[in-house]
């Protein structure tokens, strides 16, 4: 197995593909010492401006001859002289011209190697790249259950440690589905919530509460009559919800109001509001310091809300991250992971301090993440299919495995007493499936 401690080593000195633009100009600056013609800041501005190009070294010798004669446009008799008869040479190269061949030889071979060493750095940047993303994951499927209706997509679930019901937003069909872990069979789908997204469970409610992004409502469904008993209005764009079980509020992400919607569970209405800095990612609760957290992505920032008072407390900036959306929280472990589906990154940061202590690459466009309690372990899921795996370390962690499952699957949840994962996937076979599997560490 390949390890992803290198991955990140590699990126760390070679990001991206930026190495491209680096093997550019450092050729042209081999060129430039080897031709002794041409200055480096007129081959850097040139190549910013994107005009590079064979005639380069006959452009400056044009430029000399408008500036020594001082005028405007060259004569077009003057631009027919073959470049080899302009005497002019760039002041800052007249030393280099009086050197011997044996140095000017020596500078182009240590220009040529130093192109070669950026190009194999960008090579194995490429390499390691693909190769990770290769690798099969290590999961092993405990079962596939197909689902009735048309391949549609899915979005967040929540687990009832307590009944094992597993509910699953079927955005696609305007439904909500709900799934017996224990039978590993699906028992309900109830209909008429349209564009499904975040599910929270309260198992000591018995309830449900998932948030429809297209009404601009949070519906309550009852677990065991397995039915909406409650619509609850909010602001615009509600995605992302979580519980804090003290004051028994409801907090809910408008994404397109920028804000937090608060509901009072006991009347199932709202009864607040906070303003945010930006568009709403996730929220998360925090048991340990009994805080809401909530991404505004707009702003790449995680701001902390007092639901006491239900104003926010707290501005944390997120450097290095771009979008943050997806968001976990480990509060025995103090730890706190963000997903950044702008530049497929995730951060981890030490709650004590709130400052970042790490950041590797994910799949491109992560969304749910899902931690596994008892294994520390925390899988981050991606649009793109992409599930990566990584195992908690005392204040660290690192990635053990990444690999392709399926097209949208970016949606996951862990059964802490089982340790399965369950997938719900939109269309494998041109059918909607959901993939129960566990990880082998």
């Amino acid at each position: 197995m390949l390890d992803y401690r290198y991955e990140k080593v590699v990126q760390r000195w070679m990001p991206g593909y930026h190495y491209v633009g680096v093997c550019w100009i450092a050729l042209l600056c081999s060129l430039a010492v080897l031709r002794q013609e041409v200055s480096l800041p007129l081959l850097w501005r040139e190549s910013l401006k994107g005009k590079i190009s064979l005639s380069l070294l006959k452009k400056y010798r044009l430029l000399q001859w408008e500036k020594d004669h001082e005028v405007q446009q060259v004569p077009q008799q003057v631009q027919q002289i073959p470049r080899r008869q302009f005497q002019q040479v760039p002041p800052r190269f007249e030393e280099l011209e009086k050197k011997p061949k044996r140095t000017r030889r020596f500078l182009f071979i240590a220009s040529l190697i130093s192109v070669v060493v950026i190009i194999a750095g960008g090579l194995l940047t490429l390499y390691v790249h693909r190769a990770l993303r290769r690798v099969p994951i290590a999961l092993q499927t405990i079962k596939d259950v197909p689902l009735s209706g048309a391949a549609t997509r899915f979005d967040y679930q929540s687990l009832d440690a307590r009944t094992g019901l597993l509910v699953i937003s079927r955005s696609g069909a305007s439904s909500v589905l709900l799934f017996d872990t224990r039978s590993q069979k699906v028992v309900g789908e109830i209909p008429g919530i349209p564009d499904g997204h975040g599910v929270v469970t309260i198992p000591e409610l018995g309830r449900a509460y998932v948030s429809s992004g297209t009404k601009n409502e949070v519906f309550a469904i009852d677990e065991q009559m397995h039915q909406i008993i409650a619509t609850i209005p909010v602001g615009a764009g509600p995605d992302g919800m979580a519980y804090d079980p003290i004051q028994h509020k409801l907090f809910v992400s408008e994404e397109n109001g920028h804000a937090d919607a608060v509901i009072d569970v006991r009347s199932e209405k709202q009864v607040d509001v906070v303003h945010l800095d930006g568009e709403a990612g996730n929220t998360q609760y925090d048991a340990i310091s009994h805080l809401i957290f909530v991404n505004v992505q707009t702003v790449n920032q995680l701001e902390a809300i007092d639901p006491v008072t239900d104003k926010v407390i707290a501005h944390y900036p997120l450097p290095g991250c771009t979008h943050n959306h997806g968001l976990n929280i480990d509060a025995t472990n103090r730890l706190a992971f963000v997903a950044c589906d702008g530049n497929e990154k995730l951060l981890e940061i030490d709650m004590h301090t709130m400052k970042e202590t790490d950041i590797s690459s994910v799949g491109n466009g992560p969304d749910v993440l899902a931690l596994d309690n008892g294994r520390h372990i925390l899988y981050v899921a991606a649009e793109s299919g992409i599930i990566s795996v990584f195992v908690e370390q005392g204040l660290k962690s690192h990635k053990v495995a990444e690999g392709f499952v399926s097209s949208h699957a970016h949606t996951i949840a862990v059964n802490q007493q089982t340790h399965d994962i369950y997938l719900p996937l939109e269309n494998v076979n041109g059918r909607a499936i959901i993939k129960i599997a566990r990880f082998q560490a």
